[in-house]
């Protein structure tokens, strides 16, 4: 697969945490990487989030799973409770905005209205800009 130009975005104290982190700051360099077409084998299921409807679907709020990079699975068919949350631009293509990452806990913290909303009004104030 051909590689393209990506631009991805960090939320500003995710970005901060990076900078002191290796391992997120290399997560979210490995993000690039995969949304530029390079396989990243301990990322699983790149999925849409559907609730709470319609606006986490209106925001266009996806997750990667993260996966144990111990694991061998196939490509993106692995699931985990960890995972990298982001949106993509509405109108300037391979552009992308990481918004959260959750350790552990992801599929509970999904399920949680009040996070959901915060991730929507993030999601939206990025997809307004860009």
């Amino acid at each position: 697969m051909k590689e393209s130009t990506v631009t991805v975005f960090v939320r500003k104290e995710l970005d901060q945490e990076s900078q002191t982190n290796s391992e997120l700051r290399a997560l979210i360099s490995d993000f690039k990487r995969y949304k530029s077409g390079v396989q990243v084998t301990y990322f699983g299921k790149d999925v849409p989030y559907h609730d709470p409807k319609p606006y986490a679907e209106r925001a266009k709020l996806r997750h990667v799973h993260v996966l144990d990079k111990v694991k061998t699975v196939r490509v993106r068919a692995g699931t985990s409770d960890s995972a990298l949350i982001y949106t993509e631009a509405s109108m300037t293509p391979n552009t992308y905005y990481v918004i959260d990452f959750i350790v552990d806990g992801a599929h509970q913290k999904a399920r949680d209205f009040s996070y959901m909303n915060w991730l929507i009004d993030k999601a939206e104030q990025f997809r307004m800009r860009k």
